[in-house]
């Protein structure tokens, strides 16, 4: 008996084949963007720099088995009678029903792109490859959402229910934990040092620490809102930021030079546009040149002076870190050291620590400070344009949530 007809959906990187006429094929061209967005966002997180991406891929979408009996030969773009040879097993839409399909086809694309660029072994990482899974799925729309995620964690530890780290959406919120808080680059290394005999090496390798101490980390983080985690750093830190008053002054006085210039900037091009232009003078516009340039080099100097006394606040703020830490250390009983681990502890001193540099010169050298400029730079639009004011607070806000 002849077989179904089928037709090919070429897509950027992988070709979609599905019977004609069948409800796979009605949904294929959904199934072939879903597609392309989940080899991008696999590319983004798992393609290190110089990385070959594979050769155009084949996927086959049918209905149920009965349309599938591959044969050996080439595979032409129009509908044909020649059932293409997948480079996966096919995707089967069992009974027509599209609702949730979009899942089916993240899990071997995952798995796919995983071996190509992190090799075999990395299949074997089955929490963190079920993370990716969800990761990925979450962000083209096919799965549930990160948010939703961290909202199913948050209520079982509420109800205080055991969780292992084997089943989604588990998985899915301690990989997007390491990501956001990691980065992508040491997910890439942990999966191409993966070992399946010795799974905390690769952790070690690449993020310092064993995984039984990011899963405490990813844990604590959840039991905690996030205007609580931030409530909670400033008032565990702030005690041990001291700039001290010359420091301190001399920070204040780059700052304020800053937002002299963005003042000046503005109000100098108005009056050189508004006034020495017209007038012709060539004299009045030289020495309009010459004082702008004399701002800029001064707001530079400025500048780098408040990022140098910010990095050198921040480096006494974790050296006394480090040293109220270690004191902590000592004070503890001998029982304590029997079943604390040698790696866990490093981890504080090494990789926690460098955690909590960033975070306190974020806030030193960009939070305050951008917070502080935005606030001169709306009293600046109000005394120039008051309409201007009233319609960048009505948009910036949405685009404010946006980019969040």
């Amino acid at each position: 008996m002849a077989g179904p007809t089928w037709r090919s959906y070429p897509g950027r990187s992988l070709t979609l084949y599905a019977p004609f006429g069948s409800a796979a094929a009605a949904w294929a061209p959904t199934a072939l963007r879903i597609a392309d967005r989940v080899v991008a966002r696999l590319a983004a997180l798992l393609q290190s720099s110089g990385a070959v991406a594979p050769a155009r891929i084949a996927l086959v979408l049918i209905d149920s088995l009965d349309q599938y009996r591959p044969q050996a030969g080439a595979v032409e773009a129009e509908p044909h009678n020649t059932t293409p040879a997948g480079d996966l097993p096919p995707i089967i839409l069992a009974g027509g029903q599209r609702g949730g399909a979009g899942e089916l086809l993240v899990a071997p694309l995952t798995r796919l792109y995983v071996a190509h660029w992190c090799g075999a072994a990395a299949l074997e990482a089955g929490a963190i490859l079920s993370g990716i899974v969800g990761l990925i799925a979450a962000e083209v729309g096919a799965g549930a959402s990160l948010t939703a995620a961290d909202a199913w964690m948050r209520t079982q530890l509420a109800a205080h229910v055991p969780i292992a780290l084997i089943t989604q959406p588990a998985t899915t919120s301690f990989v997007a934990f390491l990501v956001r808080t990691l980065g992508v680059g040491a997910l890439r290394e942990f999966l191409a040092a993966y070992d399946p005999v010795r799974r905390d090496h690769a952790a070690l390798r690449a993020y310092g620490r064993p995984l039984h101490m990011l899963e405490a980390a990813w844990l604590a983080t959840l039991r905690r809102s996030p205007t609580a985690t931030l409530r909670v750093f400033f008032r565990q830190i702030r005690p041990l930021v001291h700039p001290g008053p010359r420091i301190a002054l001399e920070i204040g006085i780059c700052m304020l030079i800053g937002w002299g210039f963005i003042l000046v900037l503005p109000l100098s091009s108005q009056y050189i546009l508004d006034t020495v232009l017209p007038a012709h003078d060539l004299t009045l516009l030289g020495l309009c040149s010459a004082g702008l340039f004399l701002a800029y080099v001064v707001n530079t100097l400025a500048d780098q002076r408040r990022l140098y006394l910010g990095a050198n606040l921040t480096q006494d703020t974790l050296i006394g870190l480090q040293e109220d830490l270690f004191a902590h250390l000592l004070r503890l009983a001998p029982a304590f050291y029997t079943q604390a681990h040698t790696g866990d502890l490093a981890a504080r001193f090494t990789s926690d620590s460098t955690i909590i540099e960033q975070a306190v010169d974020g806030v030193i050298n960009s939070g305050i400070p951008m917070a502080l400029t935005a606030l001169v730079v709306a009293g600046l639009l109000v005394s120039l344009n008051g309409f201007l004011a009233a319609l960048l607070l009505v948009l910036v806000p949405p685009f404010a949530l946006a980019y969040r």
